[in-house]
């Protein structure tokens, strides 16, 4: 139904504003999503742009998962307790979150930024999700749908991605 509203949308030329809760109906429909938190604009933007650069923990959490860490960072790195991530925008320094989606993440052999255990591994169809518990609490993990994984629940496993996947944004005040 939603493919059919946005064609229909583009048929008749027409603007709609719509007010929805539901995050997929937004990105589905919108040219651009106004997102609100607690009644004020959180984020404005394109559904692709808003998705792939989240001003902030609020908006990587509502739309869509987020593996968000608070660290610091200094010289193109962000450090976050023990760990050193890498950072893509080397310019941002002081108090950050730092943000990975769960389908930038890979499982690796070799040089894991990070290293835990599956607790959890679900079949969603097109997808996997792993929950995986690390030092740093739980991630999260989606892999396509290729086949049966290599990750079971249990396995020790050791997790990176591409400095360019992170999105860094100063840390939020909280009052």
């Amino acid at each position: 139904m939603q493919i059919e509203l946005r064609a229909l949308q583009r048929r008749v030329g027409i603007t709609t504003l719509m007010v929805t809760h539901d995050q997929a109906e937004a990105m589905t429909l919108a040219d651009r999503v106004v997102l609100m938190n607690k009644g004020q604009i959180e984020q404005v933007g394109r559904p692709f742009d808003m998705y792939e650069q989240p001003n902030g923990r609020f908006s990587s959490s509502f739309l869509g998962k987020a593996n968000v860490f608070e660290g610091t960072a200094v010289g193109g790195s962000v450090k976050v307790n023990d760990y050193c991530f890498p950072c893509p925008e080397p310019a941002i320094t002081g108090e950050v979150d730092y943000i990975v989606r769960p389908e930038k993440m890979e499982f690796t052999d070799d040089g894991a930024l990070i290293r835990g255990t599956v607790s959890a591994r679900v079949f969603l169809g097109n997808h996997w999700l792993f929950q995986i518990d690390t030092k740093l609490g739980t991630l999260q993990l989606t892999h396509a749908n290729n086949g049966l994984p290599k990750a079971a629940e249990g396995d020790d496993v050791g997790v990176t991605w591409a400095a360019a996947d992170a999105h860094i944004v100063p840390r939020e005040v909280t009052l």
